[in-house]
């Protein structure tokens, strides 16, 4: 996993944001910007919080990114806070209807006239 230069990233946040986003004190994280390279943690949780990369998180999320309260997928969909919270309530919902149409076929099958019980040599055959 690659991370950007973090100079780059470190133009998007002071030492004070760097402090209250780690609960380090004002002068440690000074010394942190001051440093050419950070400690492996703090460029990983830069990353994650000013670019809103979830790769740091989990490589499972490589490419998925939060931007503006918005996750976006590697491929570019957006997703709502929301929409991600229905996602069991709508995989639900499938699965009822999937059991519903089914269950209605099968009714209509069983109540066509033609259709009849097999007998048990046709069950054999």
């Amino acid at each position: 996993m690659d991370l950007p230069p973090l100079p780059a990233l470190w133009g998007r946040i002071t030492a004070e944001g760097l402090a209250t986003l780690t609960g380090a004190h004002v002068t440690t994280a000074r010394r942190w910007k001051r440093l050419v390279r950070p400690p492996r943690w703090l460029s990983l949780l830069v990353e994650t919080v000013i670019e809103g990369q979830l790769s740091p998180i989990s490589r499972d999320f490589a490419g998925w990114v939060i931007r503006g309260g918005m996750l976006y997928s590697p491929e570019g969909v957006c997703f709502t806070q929301g929409e991600i919270r229905a996602l069991p309530f709508l995989h639900a919902q499938i699965r009822a209807l999937q059991t519903e149409r089914r269950l209605a076929a099968n009714q209509a099958h069983q109540q066509r006239p033609e259709h009849q019980q097999p007998t048990g040599q046709q069950r054999r055959a």
